[in-house]
C-alpha cells in the first residue's frame, strides 16, 4: 500500500472538504462517495505502482479519474465521468503546462544560454568580474541548468517516486544562484534597464531567475518526500554545500588576494608577511592575472570578500610575481583569460582586440598575442685584420590581431658592440635611419608612431652592450613589417692569433615566435671559423672565405656553445683607415699589456629561486678566489642566514659563504639593489676595484636606484662592476648602469672557466691584449701600410669609446654630436626610421646617406664574372653534347 505525505494527507483532506461542500442538500451520502473515490485512487496508485504519493501526484490522479459530479449526477446514478474534459479541466492543463514551460525557460534555457555567452565572449569578465576563474568554477555553474532541468524530468513523470538527491541537487544549484545573485545585486536595476540589448540585461538577472525559479523546483520535489522535517534536512544540506564548495573554490584566490594586499603595503614588516604568504598560498595564476588587470580593478569572486577599492596595481602585481616565483612576469605564458589588457580567453588563443598600454614606452611590458615572428636571419662578416664583426639581423614580424601592435624587444649585444644600421621597409623599399639625440629620437618616434600611426622604428641602448627595438604599427589581420640592425663588434681577442665573438640575442620581448622558427645564421670570414658542431656547419666559397652556417633556436643563441672562434693567420697588429673628418685617419693597434696584480674583490650573489640549479656551480666557482688575499661575498636574499637583525645583508668570507650556500635553498625573487650597494661599501673598504656580481634575471626594480647610482657616479671609476648572468633575462638594474663603469661577461664559458680565466689574467707575467684606437691628422711622418688599410668600422669602435669617455666627462652636447655624425647607437643618441622625407623635416631630422650605411661585403666583380664564364661554359658544353647525341642517333636509325 502506498504511503501518503504529509502534502498529500492535506490535499485529500481539502478535497475532502470541498466534496462534502459540494454534496451538501443533496439525497447523495457524502461519506459513501469520499470512500468509494478513495477506493479509485488506491487502485490508481497500486496500477502505476507507486510507493509514495504527494499532493502534486494525488492531484494527478484525481484529474485522471474525473472531476466532482454534480448531486444531480449522483442521485441519477451517472457513475460514469463525463465524455471529454471539462473547460475547468482544460485550463488546469493548460496553466500547468505554462508554469512548466517557464520553469524551464528560467531555470534551464536562460542561465544556459547566458553561461554560453559568457564562455564565449568573456563579457562580465572584461566588465565587472570573472566568475569563472577556474574549470571547477565552469561545472558548477554550468551545474544549475543541468541539475535543475533533471529534476524536472522528474516532475514531469507524475507516477516516479522522488529520490532524495534530486531534493539535495536543486537546493545545492539554489544556494550557488544565490551567492552570485548577491554578487550581481548591484548590477540588477541596470539589468532591468538594459534588457532589451541581448546579453547585456539576460547577464545581472540570470542568477536571481535561476535562484526563485530553483526554489519553486525544489519546494515541488519536497512536496514528494516523506515528511517536512526530511524536506528541509535535505534543503539546508545542499544550500550550504553549495556556500561551502565555493569557499572552497575560492579559498586559493581568497588567500592569495589578501597576500597581495599584505605585499603591497608599505610597511616592511607587512610587506615581508605578505611575500611569505604568497610564496607557501598564494596562487601563481591569480598573481599573474594581476599582472594584466587594469589598476584599481577587480576580476573575481573572492576580490568582492577583500577591499576591492584598495586593489594592486599591475606594476606592483609584477614586482610581487618576481619576488615570489623569482621568475619575469612575462616569461610565463600569459594567463588564459584575463581582461583589459587583452581579453583572453580559452576558446581565442590567437587573436585579442584591446589596447596595449605599454606603447610607445620603453618597457617591453607583456605578451601581446596576434603578434609574432615569422622570420630572423644573421649575416655577418668578420674581418681577421681589424678583428673585428659586422653583423646585421633581419626579422619580419606579422600581426594577427585585429588592430594594430608595437613591436618591442630588448637585444643583448656581442660585447664592446654598437648599431651601426638601422633599416625599415616601407612599401617593399628600404628606408635608412637617421641618428640623432636619443630625446629627439624618441620624441620623433612617439610623433609619428604613437599618434599618427605611421611607420617608424627605433633603437636606443638599454644598458651596457643592450638595445631596445621597437616598431610600430604593424598592422592589423595578418599585417607585416620588416626591419634590419647592423652591428659592429670587436673580437675578443686570446692572443694576437686567436679571437671569439658572440651572436646577438634577445632577452625580452613582447611577441610570440613561429611555431618552429629557427634563426637563420651566416658567417664568413678570409680566415678560418670555428663553432660548435651541434650548431653550426663549416664551408669555404670559391673566393676563399670560409663560412660557418646554422639554425639556431632563441635559446641557443645565448647558449655558451654558439659563441664563434677566429683563427687569424697573421698577426696584424696595427691597422688604419680614412677617417670622416679630412686629413685624417683613424688607427687601431693591438697591443700587449701586462697583467695588473690583484689582490681582493668581493662577490655579490644573486639568492632567487632561478640561481637553484645553479648553486652548486657556484660554490665551485668561488673555489677558484682562494689565491686572492681578501674575497668578501654577499648573498642578496631575504633568509634569516643571509640578513642581521636590522635586515642588512651579512658579509660573508670565503669559506663562510661556500658554507652558507651548500646549505641554503634559494627562494622567490630577491633584490639586489641592496646587497650591490653593501658591496661596494666593502669594496671601498678592503681596496677591492672590482665586483663581480652573479645573477639570475632582475625584472624589476624593487627599489631606489639613488643610493646606488650615487656610488657608482661618485666613485670616478674606482670600482668597475663585473655582471654574469647564470641565467637568461631582463636586467632593470643594469639598464640603469647604461654608460657607467659596468660590464657584462660574455659566456663563452662556464662561470668556474670564467673566473678562473679572469684570476688568471690578473697574475704577474700574464700578458693581455687589448685594442687601442686613436684619430690621427694624415702627415709625412705618419707610415701606414696601404696593405693594412681597413674598413671604417674601426672608426666606428673609436667613436663609440670617444662617446663614453665624452659622456662621463659632462660633455654630452659634444658626444651626441660624434655619435650623430658617426651614425651610431650610443646611450646618449638613438636611431629612427620614419616613412617620407617630409616626416623628417617636420622632426628635424636627417636620414642618413645610402652610400654611407655599412653592409655585408658582396662576392667582388672579377668572382662574379669568373662565376659567370664558368656558368656559360657549362651551358655550351651541355649544348655540345646533346648535338652529339643527337646525331649518334640519327646515324643509327636512318630516316627511310
Amino acid at each position: 500500500m502506498a504511503k501518503w505525505t504529509e502534502s498529500a494527507k492535506a490535499e485529500w483532506k481539502a478535497y475532502g472538504q470541498r466534496l462534502r461542500n459540494q454534496l451538501n442538500g443533496s439525497e447523495a451520502d457524502s461519506a459513501e462517495v469520499e470512500e468509494d473515490i478513495k477506493r479509485h485512487v488506491d487502485e490508481e496508485m497500486h496500477a502505476t505502482g507507486l510507493t509514495v504519493v504527494d499532493a502534486e501526484q494525488l492531484r494527478s490522479i484525481l484529474t485522471r479519474i474525473g472531476e466532482l459530479e454534480t448531486p444531480q449526477e449522483t442521485e441519477a446514478g451517472n457513475s460514469a465521468k463525463t465524455s471529454g474534459p471539462s473547460n475547468k479541466k482544460q485550463k488546469s492543463e493548460t496553466f500547468a503546462q505554462f508554469r512548466f514551460g517557464l520553469l524551464v525557460l528560467t531555470s534551464v534555457v536562460w542561465p544556459l544560454i547566458v553561461l554560453v555567452i559568457e564562455v564565449v565572449t568573456r563579457m562580465c569578465t572584461a566588465l565587472v568580474f570573472d566568475p569563472m576563474p577556474s574549470i571547477w568554477h565552469a561545472f558548477v555553474l554550468f551545474g544549475i541548468p543541468v541539475g535543475n532541468l533533471l529534476a524536472l524530468l522528474r516532475l514531469k513523470n507524475t507516477s516516479a517516486t522522488q529520490p532524495h538527491w534530486v531534493s539535495l541537487l536543486v537546493s545545492f544549484n539554489v544556494g550557488v544562484s544565490l551567492v552570485y545573485t548577491l554578487f550581481f545585486m548591484p548590477l540588477l536595476p541596470i539589468g532591468v534597464l538594459g534588457i532589451v540589448i541581448w546579453g547585456f540585461g539576460l547577464l545581472p538577472l540570470a542568477p536571481l531567475a535561476a535562484c526563485l525559479s530553483g526554489f519553486v523546483i525544489w519546494s515541488k520535489c519536497s512536496d514528494r518526500l516523506e515528511s517536512s522535517k526530511l524536506k528541509y534536512r535535505l534543503f539546508w544540506l545542499g544550500f550550504t554545500g553549495a556556500i561551502a564548495l565555493l569557499l572552497v573554490l575560492e579559498a586559493p584566490n581568497f588567500l592569495t588576494r589578501t597576500g597581495l594586499r599584505w605585499a603591497d603595503s608599505e610597511e616592511t614588516v607587512t610587506r615581508a608577511r605578505g611575500i611569505s604568504w604568497l610564496r607557501n598560498y598564494g596562487n601563481e595564476e591569480t598573481i599573474l592575472k594581476a599582472c594584466y588587470e587594469r589598476p584599481r580593478r577587480v576580476f573575481d569572486v573572492s576580490s568582492w570578500l577583500t577591499d576591492s577599492s584598495d586593489a594592486v596595481t599591475q606594476d606592483d602585481a609584477r614586482k610581487i610575481f618576481y619576488q615570489v616565483t623569482g621568475r619575469p612576469f612575462n616569461s610565463v605564458q600569459p594567463p588564459s583569460m584575463y581582461t583589459r589588457e587583452g581579453r583572453w580567453n580559452m576558446l581565442d588563443e590567437e587573436f585579442t582586440w584591446e589596447f596595449d598600454t605599454a606603447l610607445g614606452s620603453t618597457s617591453v611590458a607583456g605578451r601581446v598575442r596576434g603578434l609574432r615572428m615569422i622570420s630572423s636571419r644573421m649575416d655577418s662578416r668578420i674581418e681577421t685584420a681589424s678583428a673585428l664583426a659586422y653583423t646585421e639581423w633581419t626579422m619580419e614580424f606579422e600581426n594577427q590581431a585585429s588592430m594594430a601592435r608595437e613591436v618591442r624587444t630588448q637585444i643583448k649585444l656581442p660585447s664592446g658592440g654598437v648599431v651601426s644600421r638601422l633599416t625599415l621597409w616601407v612599401g617593399g623599399e628600404e628606408r635608412e635611419a637617421a641618428f640623432a639625440s636619443r630625446a629627439q629620437t624618441r620624441k620623433a618616434y612617439q610623433k609619428i608612431a604613437v599618434e599618427r600611426r605611421r611607420d617608424p622604428v627605433l633603437v636606443t641602448t638599454s644598458g651596457p652592450d643592450q638595445i631596445l627595438m621597437q616598431c610600430f604599427p604593424v598592422p592589423a589581420d595578418g599585417g607585416k613589417m620588416k626591419i634590419r640592425f647592423g652591428i659592429t663588434s670587436p673580437l675578443d681577442m686570446l692572443d694576437l692569433q686567436n679571437g671569439r665573438v658572440r651572436l646577438p640575442a634577445m632577452v625580452e620581448r613582447n611577441f610570440n615566435l613561429k611555431d618552429g622558427l629557427k634563426h637563420s645564421v651566416w658567417l664568413e670570414s678570409r680566415s678560418e671559423l670555428e663553432g660548435d658542431e651541434s650548431f653550426f656547419r663549416q664551408g669555404s666559397l670559391k673566393d676563399g672565405d670560409f663560412t660557418l652556417q646554422g639554425k639556431l633556436l632563441d635559446d641557443e643563441l645565448l647558449a655558451v656553445e654558439s659563441s664563434i672562434q677566429v683563427m687569424r693567420p697573421e698577426a696584424v697588429t696595427q691597422v688604419w683607415t680614412e677617417a670622416q673628418e679630412k686629413d685624417h685617419v683613424v688607427v687601431q693597434r693591438l697591443i700587449e699589456q701586462q697583467a695588473q696584480p690583484l689582490k681582493s674583490t668581493v662577490v655579490v650573489i644573486d639568492g632567487s629561486v632561478s640561481m637553484a640549479s645553479c648553486f652548486d656551480e657556484i660554490h665551485g666557482s668561488l673555489m677558484t678566489l682562494e689565491s686572492l688575499s681578501q674575497v668578501r661575498v654577499v648573498v642578496a636574499s631575504d633568509l634569516p642566514a643571509f640578513q642581521d637583525e636590522s635586515g642588512d645583508p651579512v658579509v660573508f668570507n670565503l669559506n663562510e659563504a661556500t658554507e652558507q650556500l651548500s646549505t641554503t635553498q634559494p627562494v622567490g625573487g630577491q633584490d639586489n639593489l641592496l646587497a650591490l650597494a653593501t658591496a661596494w661599501d666593502v669594496a671601498g673598504e678592503i681596496g677591492a676595484s672590482t665586483i663581480w656580481w652573479i645573477h639570475g634575471p632582475q625584472p624589476t626594480l624593487l627599489e631606489d636606484m639613488a643610493p646606488m647610482l650615487q656610488r657608482m657616479e661618485r666613485s670616478r671609476g674606482d670600482v668597475q662592476l663585473i655582471s654574469y648572468a647564470m641565467a637568461n633575462g631582463p636586467n632593470r638594474i643594469m639598464e640603469a648602469f647604461d654608460g657607467l663603469n659596468a660590464s657584462v661577461v660574455p659566456k663563452y664559458a662556464k662561470l668556474g672557466a670564467t673566473m678562473k680565466k679572469w684570476v688568471s689574467a690578473h697574475a704577474e707575467g700574464y700578458k693581455n691584449y687589448e685594442f687601442e684606437r686613436s684619430q690621427q691628422k694624415s702627415a709625412p711622418s705618419l707610415v701606414l701600410s696601404e696593405e693594412n688599410k681597413v674598413s671604417r668600422h674601426i672608426e666606428r669602435l673609436w667613436a663609440a669609446h670617444e662617446v663614453d669617455a665624452l659622456s662621463a666627462s659632462k660633455r654630452v652636447s659634444e658626444a651626441i654630436r660624434l655619435a650623430s655624425k658617426q651614425q651610431l647607437v650610443t646611450p646618449v643618441t638613438g636611431a629612427v626610421v620614419l616613412e617620407t622625407v617630409e616626416q623628417y623635416k617636420e622632426m628635424g631630422l636627417t636620414p642618413v646617406p645610402v652610400d654611407t650605411v655599412p653592409g655585408i661585403p658582396e662576392p667582388s666583380t672579377m668572382v662574379l664574372m669568373l662565376l659567370g664564364i664558368l656558368v656559360c661554359l657549362g651551358r655550351l658544353k651541355i649544348i655540345s653534347l646533346r648535338r652529339s647525341n643527337d646525331l649518334a642517333g640519327n646515324m643509327n636509325h636512318p630516316v627511310r
